[in-house]
C-alpha cells in the first residue's frame, strides 16, 4: 500500500489537516469514544488503544487453536483453482449448516475488459429475527493467483465463522448477516454486486458493517511496521504512537467512515472489556476515505461510498507483511493468539450492550 504525498498537495488537503491535532490529540480511552460520538463535522481522527497487561476474565470462548485449524482447512482447499474454490464453498456451507439460521448464495458476473465474463458467488448466512436492524460481518474468500491466502484472507473468514458460532448463544436485538465475498481481488466485484442486489428497505435497516480483511499478521520486531508516506500528516497521533514503540507491527487496524463513528466508539469501549491485551489503531475518515486510497482497497469501500456505517478491520497488509499477495502467504504467518483476540473483541461489539455478560463472569 503506497501513499503519495503529492496526492495530498494536489487535492488541497494540507490546509484542512492543521486541525487534526486539536481534534484527536491527547485522547484517553474514556475521551476518544466521547469525541467520536460528539463529532458533527467530517474530519480525520486517529488514536492508538494501548494494550493492557492484565486481561479480564471472559466467557467468550474463542479458541486460538480452533481458529488456526479453520485457517489450515481453508488454505488446504487451494481456492486458486476452480475445484479448490468449490471445496472452499462446501466448507462454508458445512459451517453454516452446523448452526441455526438461513444460508443462501448470491450469483453474479464480473465482466472483464475483453468482454468475457467470470461467474462469482457470494456466501450469505443470516441469524437473528427478521425485520430488525441489520449488522453485517464480511470477508472476501477469493485469493490472488498462486497464493495460499492464509492471512489474505483465510484469517478474516475464520474470524467471521467464529463470530457466527459465538453468537449462537446470545439473545440478539438485531439481524446479523455474515457475507463472504467472491472476486474481491480483481476489483471488489462481489461486494459491488451484493450491494446492488439489496432493496431500499434492506439498505435502510443496515446499522453497521464490519469488513475483515487480513487480521492475522503481527511482528514484534523493531521497525517492522512501515507507515505510508503522508500518514504522519493525516493521522499524527496514530503515527506518533507507532513510532513511540519502535515501529513494531503489533497492532490491529480499525478504519471507519464518518457514518461509523458511533460504532467505532462502541469498539473503543468494548476493547477494555473483551480484549484489553489487544493494541488497535483507530482511524476515522471523511469523504468515504477517497483521499486515502490505501485504506479503500477492500470490500468496505463500496459500503463507504453508500454512506453506510462501515469499519474495516485489518493488519496493514504490505505495510508489514512481506508475503502479501505471494506464494508465501502461508498459515505460519498467521498469529493465532492475535487473530483470536481480534475475534473476541468483535464478538463483544456485535453482541451489543445488552450482552455484556459475554465479557464479564
Amino acid at each position: 500500500m503506497k501513499f503519495n504525498l503529492s496526492t495530498l498537495r494536489k487535492r488541497g488537503l494540507i490546509s484542512i489537516l492543521l486541525g487534526i491535532v486539536l481534534i484527536a490529540g491527547g485522547c484517553s480511552t474514556s475521551t476518544f469514544d466521547q469525541k467520536l460520538r460528539a463529532q458533527q463535522e467530517e474530519t480525520y481522527m486517529s488514536w492508538m488503544h494501548e494494550a493492557k497487561n492484565e486481561a479480564k476474565s471472559s466467557s467468550i470462548d474463542v479458541d486460538a487453536d480452533r481458529m488456526m485449524e479453520t485457517v489450515l482447512q481453508l488454505v488446504s482447499c487451494n481456492r486458486d483453482t476452480a475445484t479448490g474454490k468449490e471445496r472452499y464453498r462446501a466448507y462454508l456451507d458445512s459451517a453454516a449448516t452446523a448452526m441455526p439460521g438461513t444460508l443462501s448464495w448470491h450469483d453474479f458476473y464480473m465482466i472483464r475488459p475483453k468482454g468475457d465474463s467470470v461467474a462469482g458467488k457470494n456466501w450469505i448466512y443470516k441469524t437473528g429475527e427478521g425485520n430488525r436492524p441489520i449488522w453485517m460481518i464480511t470477508a472476501h474468500y477469493d485469493v490472488v493467483e498462486n497464493s495460499p491466502g492464509a492471512d489474505d484472507n483465510a484469517s478474516g473468514v475464520a474470524a467471521m465463522l467464529e463470530i457466527a458460532s459465538q453468537l449462537q448463544s446470545v439473545s440478539l436485538d438485531k439481524e446479523v448477516w455474515f457475507v463472504a465475498f467472491d472476486l474481491e481481488e480483481p476489483g471488489l466485484h462481489g461486494s459491488y454486486h451484493f450491494l446492488k442486489s439489496l432493496d431500499l428497505e434492506t439498505l435502510a435497516r443496515i446499522d453497521a458493517v464490519i469488513n475483515l480483511d487480513m487480521i492475522g499478521y503481527i511482528n514484534e520486531a523493531d521497525s517492522s511496521q512501515n507507515v505510508p508516506e503522508g500518514f504522519e500528516l493525516i493521522f499524527p497521533d496514530l503515527v506518533k504512537s507507532i513510532q513511540s514503540t519502535s515501529s513494531k507491527a503489533d497492532f490491529a487496524i480499525a478504519a471507519g467512515n464518518f457514518a461509523s463513528r458511533n460504532i467505532m466508539a462502541d469498539m473503543v469501549q468494548d476493547l477494555d472489556q473483551a480484549a484489553p491485551e489487544l493494541r488497535v489503531g483507530f482511524m476515522l475518515l471523511p469523504n468515504a476515505g477517497k483521499d486515502v486510497q490505501p485504506l479503500r482497497e477492500s470490500d468496505h469501500a463500496h459500503f463507504w461510498d453508500a454512506k453506510l456505517p462501515t469499519v474495516y478491520i485489518g493488519d496493514g497488509a504490505d505495510t508489514r507483511n512481506a508475503h502479501y499477495h505471494t506464494a508465501n502467504d502461508e498459515p505460519t504467518d498467521v498469529n493465532a493468539a492475535h487473530m483470536a483476540n481480534v475475534t473476541k473483541w468483535l464478538t463483544q461489539v456485535v453482541a451489543g450492550e445488552g450482552n455484556n455478560q459475554l465479557a464479564d463472569n
